[in-house]
């Protein structure tokens, strides 16, 4: 099952890259963004691979984030 959602906000800490396990060990990047609701806000984990998670690496705390799917 997938969600696909529209959400922009702000990194709450700088992005991480890791490697996934395994014989391939492709990079990934981890990262968290506090997206504004009608309620406050909410904490969301983004996970990106190959060229976006570069993209999203070279980012760092405070920095304005917008994605979608």
């Amino acid at each position: 099952m997938s969600i696909v959602a529209l959400i922009t906000g702000r990194l709450i800490a700088d992005p991480e890259t890791r490697t996934s396990e395994g014989t391939r060990g492709k990079p990934y990047t981890l990262a968290k963004v506090a997206a504004a609701t009608d309620e406050g806000s909410a904490l969301v984990s983004v996970v990106a691979f190959g060229s976006v998670a570069e993209q999203l690496a070279a980012l760092s705390k405070g920095c304005l984030l917008y994605t979608t799917r």
